[in-house]
């Protein structure tokens, strides 16, 4: 399901680090934008931004108006992840070269 979401390499990688570095369990599906209003964290995935906090949806705080715990973990383990400080996702990076 991608309801007008990219799937891509960052978003999958994400799912990979919420299920498995996290340990939480990951549901994909259609919500509603009044959702995101009572969330306790939101957060954004891409390739430029990697993991953004979201502290604000429609002028409306999302719980305290703070970056949640979680997502800024998860920002973490992203960073660490394309760095090569994660020995378990070595594999997964692609050593880019200028010639």
């Amino acid at each position: 399901m991608s309801d007008d979401i990219l799937e891509g390499i960052a978003r999958d990688v994400v799912i990979e680090l919420v299920i498995e570095e996290l340990g939480i369990e990951c549901l994909k599906k259609a919500i509603a934008r009044t959702e995101l209003y009572n969330a306790d964290e939101v957060f954004f995935s891409g390739t430029a931004m990697e993991v953004a906090p979201v502290v604000e949806v429609d002028d409306i705080k999302v719980a305290d108006g703070k970056p949640g715990e979680l997502t800024m973990k998860l920002k973490e383990l992203f960073r660490d992840l394309t760095h090569g400080k994660k020995e378990k996702y070595k594999d997964s990076l692609r050593p880019v070269y200028v010639k």
